[in-house]
């Protein structure tokens, strides 16, 4: 049979290492063309321009990271002490409206306690509306009005009242030492 050129023939399979994508390496060297000095400098100042800029955004970033996690502590801190004073004020002023209204001092601080913030109103000027909050705790607890204060004897360390005269306390100790009284 005669060789067509056209169809290729089975038996010729031979390897062929100069394909377009397997090219030796001195092949490649020697299609490698080195930058000149000025394209050199000019990349190498691109990439130290882009540096730079890198730096300098990441350097303003972290700044205003910075900035607003200083404000946001900052601003948390006030509401927390905020809240603190909030809730001393409020205590003071209802003890003080608490014993206007009859009731002891102990009395008054034990039932302030009781006073939700969330329904207490302060002004601009400090003020402190607690009408509502007192009525409330006067109906739940009323004051005892019968209650009489003072009136008490008062003694002093050595077992003598006031009303005894001064000059017995050394002949009185004397007896109860001898066990005369």
């Amino acid at each position: 049979m005669a060789d067509d050129e056209g169809t290729p023939d089975p038996d010729d399979t031979a390897d062929d290492d100069s394909g377009d994508g397997d090219q030796s390496e001195e092949q490649q060297e020697a299609e490698y063309k080195a930058p000149s000095k000025e394209e050199w400098e000019k990349a190498r100042n691109a990439a130290k321009k882009a540096r730079e800029e890198r730096d300098k955004a990441r350097s303003e970033l972290a700044s205003s990271r910075r900035e607003k996690q200083t404000e946001e502590e900052t601003a948390a801190e006030r509401a927390a002490e905020q809240k603190k004073w909030q809730r001393t004020a409020v205590t003071n002023a209802a003890v003080a409206e608490l014993q206007g209204a009859g009731y002891t001092k102990a009395q008054a601080r034990r039932l302030s306690k009781l006073i939700d913030l969330s329904n207490v109103d302060i002004d601009d000027e400090g003020d402190i509306d607690l009408e509502e909050e007192i009525e409330q705790l006067a109906k739940d607890f009323p004051p005892d009005k019968g209650v009489a204060r003072g009136g008490g004897r008062v003694t002093t360390g050595r077992g003598r009242e006031d009303s005894q005269p001064k000059d017995d306390v050394d002949a009185r100790f004397a007896k109860r030492l001898l066990g005369l009284r």
